[in-house]
């Protein structure tokens, strides 16, 4: 059984990775008495970084993972942050050695006073994440909401309400005890593969969701991803489903202006998507997961439907940044991989999108999205470490201009488009080639937009 934060006080615990959540793992156990190394490839200088200054107060050692000839010594416990693959070195010496290597969302589970409910999937568990926190919160109770999004989940640690989680692959890999009462499958498509090396790998990553729950607990699954389905049968907890396909059992189905909610027993509650503000199939499959969790956790159907009232969505997630000359300018920043590109094109007008992609590769087949590309698309623009297997992949099926700079494939963008098309930047890859993350990509699309680049 993996430790808890409390057993590890006067351990010597290695935070592998010292980003937003290293930081948070290496204060809550510091705080809680362990003896805390913080080991990254590159580490702030002390005098510019309120967050190591902090930490290195509470008795926190920082050590560059070049400069020390075994920064396992002594060591009881490995915690690696998410972006650490689990073929990093360090990993795998301590595995040899026989040192424990704890996920930082099983320490954080293990120390959750409330109910957790945890979405994780390829696209849609930010805005699903949200709008469940949203839920729970108009009715009443008063959720953190966090993990992959916002707030690392051991910042919840001792929370007495329910806990709302978006769960990601990488954060999954290492768990062994991850126990949520409520658990939500939104769809798998192509992503991450540089990682987890195949498509099989990363469902069977994404499956670890489920491992610990029991037959009170609830599994919410989407019924029309196939991969995603054929979990039903395999499951310990109550399933629940969603999707335009037929269902005998319990369940969120499409239903005239909205959807309907079918219970294990009793009457139905149909909840209307009219003044939904976001578009698309994909969203309305995100807004059926969500009021199935947060039925799970207690939401009235009065609450959710406020929500879906009221949602603005979040930010660089089809996002309209700027309208000018007729031209409308999408911000989907944050459409990081294959599958949400896709749906990203699926939501335009045919023959009138000019795409901006790019980034650093992920994986997956972008060829397949060629006939779609031809249809809707005046024009591609890519860029970044991507564009030369971008420009392959979409050759014969659309027009295609290649860049290595960003702001020079939003220039050109802006100059090919015409009154009535949309400039999306959907980049279908990672930002770290040229941007922190895809946050500041978004917002300098934003900026270039607004401010005329390429007139």
């Amino acid at each position: 059984m993996p430790p808890d934060i409390e057993s590890l006080a006067g351990s010597v615990v290695l935070v592998l990775g010292f980003g937003r959540t290293g930081s948070a793992v290496a204060e809550r156990l510091a705080g809680a008495g362990a003896r805390v190394r913080v080991v990254d490839r590159v580490l702030p200088e002390t005098a510019t970084n309120p967050a190591r200054r902090q930490l290195e107060m509470l008795g926190v050692e920082f050590v560059p993972e070049g400069e020390a000839a075994d920064l396992l010594a002594g060591c009881d416990v490995v915690v690696p942050s998410p972006g650490v693959a689990a073929s990093h070195p360090v990993l795998a010496r301590a595995q040899r050695a026989g040192v424990a290597v704890v996920a930082e969302i099983d320490l954080a589970a293990a120390a959750l006073a409330g109910p957790l409910l945890a979405i994780t999937g390829t696209n849609g568990k930010s805005t699903t994440t949200t709008l469940v926190g949203d839920m729970l919160r108009a009715s009443g109770q008063a959720p953190f909401v966090g993990g992959n999004l916002g707030r690392p989940l051991i910042e919840a640690a001792g929370w007495v309400g329910p806990v709302v989680a978006e769960i990601s692959s990488f954060q999954l890999e290492w768990a062994q005890t991850f126990h949520p009462r409520v658990a939500a499958l939104l769809n798998v498509t192509p992503d991450h593969l540089d990682r987890h090396g195949d498509l099989a790998t990363y469902l069977a990553v994404k499956a670890r969701l489920f491992a610990h729950q029991q037959r009170d607990d609830v599994a919410v699954l989407a019924r029309d991803d196939a991969r995603v389905a054929a979990l039903v049968g395999a499951l310990a907890a109550r399933v629940v489903t969603f999707g335009a396909g037929t269902s005998d059992g319990p369940g969120a189905v499409p239903e005239g202006d909205g959807f309907r909610v079918d219970g294990p027993e009793g009457p139905s509650d149909h909840l209307s998507l009219a003044r939904f503000p976001l578009a698309g199939p994909h969203n309305v499959e995100n807004a059926m997961a969500a009021a199935l969790c947060a039925r799970a956790g207690g939401a009235s159907v009065a609450a959710i439907q406020s929500v879906l009232d009221d949602f603005d969505g979040l930010a660089h997630r089809m996002r309209v940044v700027a309208r000018r000359d007729g031209i409308t300018f999408v911000d989907d920043s944050k459409g990081t991989n294959l599958g949400a590109l896709e749906r990203a094109i699926e939501g335009t007008v045919p023959g009138h999108l000019v795409l901006l992609a790019g980034g650093r590769a992920k994986g997956g087949d972008f060829a397949a999205l060629g006939p779609e590309l031809a249809r809707r698309a005046r024009c591609v623009v890519v860029y970044g470490e991507a564009a030369a297997m971008l420009a392959e992949a979409w050759s014969g099926a659309v027009e295609t201009r290649r860049h290595i700079g960003f702001d020079d494939a939003v220039a050109e963008a802006i100059g090919l488009a015409r009154p009535g098309d949309t400039v999306l930047l959907s980049p279908g890859c990672a930002s770290q080639d040229q941007f922190r993350d895809y946050a500041e990509r978004g917002d300098r699309f934003a900026e270039l937009v607004r401010g005329g680049a390429g007139s």
